[in-house]
């Protein structure tokens, strides 16, 4: 089982993950901590999948903020396009995404990861998203069923460690930050699309989301991602 813990969130980012993470596999693992300054074309993928996320549009920036190096996203064309999500992720598969983010103002909705794609209909989306609006500024899967905010305010300008886990036997998707629950709602069987319109396979995206044609740029970020992992599976709160 998966430790989200005030021990695991308030740990030094420039330690490896909290060793629980490990006992389960991981598929997408993107770390830029110990990454030098400047252009990052290309973001390896330690996970599973293996492979790498590409830059598209304009290339993100490994800088220092806070202390910590990681990937500088600025709101407008700074996205990474990874491996295609693969079947388990799809439909009402499980899911977790974890990421220590930096967001020096928090805007009404910005990606942090996602896949399945925009346009509908409900749950065919999966978006995990640092945001205010009230009912998807945490995770957009389309429709607001499906969608969820954040259960309280969210911290500017400082290292924030985030987590997002949907269970599709349970029909629940929970929201954790720094190691706390911040909300946890029934969403109803999810059905996160795996192609677009034009049958193409839909990727694993970064600072973005795939638009219903297979194309990206909506709801950019504008922060920082030192550490991000997708798991295919709902990992729990509950200690090791």
């Amino acid at each position: 089982m998966f430790r989200i813990s005030l021990i695991a969130a308030c740990c030094a980012l420039i330690v490896p993950w909290p060793a629980a993470t490990a006992r389960a596999e991981v598929v997408v693992r993107l770390d830029a901590t110990a990454l030098p300054a400047g252009a990052l074309a290309s973001w390896t993928n330690t996970g599973s999948l293996g492979g790498a996320f590409a830059a598209e549009a304009d290339v993100p920036q490994v800088a220092t903020v806070a202390g910590v190096n990681g990937v500088t996203f600025d709101g407008t064309n700074d996205r990474y396009v990874g491996p295609v999500a693969p079947a388990s992720m799809t439909g009402n598969g499980s899911r977790t995404v974890t990421a220590w983010i930096y967001n020096p103002a928090i805007g009404t909705e910005e990606t942090v990861a996602a896949w399945g794609r925009r346009g509908g209909g409900n749950g065919t989306l999966a978006a995990y998203t640092h945001g205010t609006h009230a009912i998807w500024g945490a995770v957009g899967q389309w429709g607001n069923v499906a969608d969820m905010g954040w259960g309280g305010a969210q911290r500017t300008a400082a290292w924030t460690f985030v987590a997002y886990t949907c269970d599709g036997a349970a029909l629940t998707t929970s929201v954790y930050t720094d190691g706390r629950l911040s909300a946890a709602e029934l969403n109803g069987p999810l059905n996160t699309w795996a192609t677009s319109t034009g049958g193409a396979p839909l990727p694993f995206v970064v600072g973005a989301q795939n638009n219903a044609d297979g194309s990206r740029g909506s709801i950019p970020a504008s922060l920082t991602i030192a550490k991000l992992e997708i798991h295919d599976r709902a990992l729990t709160a509950a200690p090791c």
